[in-house]
């Protein structure tokens, strides 16, 4: 089990239960197919969740008065299968099958959207990762929530400005460039 407390401006500290079971190679070598399977028996109730979380996500940002912009995916089976394969997870492992991404003008609005979210799930066990106040060796910035419970597929909320986010997609912490081992590109080469 993991859990985190909290500072003033992110999360202070983060901890892990060692007793927490570790997957057998079995567990995570699931083949593309048993993944496609997987996401076919639960689709409906992964689509009623993204749309309970999406609310609720939408909710909880109107009411802090905070102007932003929400997107929501449910991840893909091929990327379900990559992650479970490279971080040796189970299909219950994968923590992001769901995802939200909050979009706001300034880093303020940001920790006012945190604050917010995590009224909205005060129930569930939740992880914060807070890469604005300690970015990624490659500049990433984004705060990461990550929201689980044993009745529902867990989810992620990454939390960020538009100039992070412009920075996440075409700057050198480009998903795609550290996707296909080009995190260090300059631009323009």
């Amino acid at each position: 089990m993991v859990g985190c407390l909290f500072g003033e401006r992110g999360v202070d500290e983060v901890f892990v239960d060692d007793d927490a079971p570790v997957p057998s190679e079995a567990e995570h070598m699931m083949s593309l197919p048993a993944v496609q399977v997987r996401f076919v028996e639960c689709r409906h109730h992964l689509h009623a969740h993204l749309a309970d979380v999406l609310d609720r996500t939408r909710q909880s940002v109107e009411a802090c008065r905070v102007d932003a912009t929400v997107h929501a995916r449910i991840k893909s089976p091929s990327s379900v299968w990559r992650k479970m394969h490279r971080c040796a997870l189970t299909f219950e492992q994968v923590y992001d099958l769901l995802g939200l991404r909050v979009l706001v003008g300034s880093v303020d609005d940001c920790y006012r959207v945190l604050d917010a979210l995590l009224g909205a799930w005060p129930e569930r066990l939740v992880v914060v990762k807070d890469y604005v106040r300690s970015p990624k060796d490659n500049g990433y910035q984004s705060i990461h929530l990550r929201v689980a419970d044993r009745d529902e597929p867990p989810f992620e909320v990454q939390i960020r400005t538009w100039e992070m986010h412009e920075q996440s997609e075409q700057g050198p912490a480009a998903h795609w460039r550290y996707k296909h081992g080009q995190s260090h590109v300059a631009l323009g080469a």
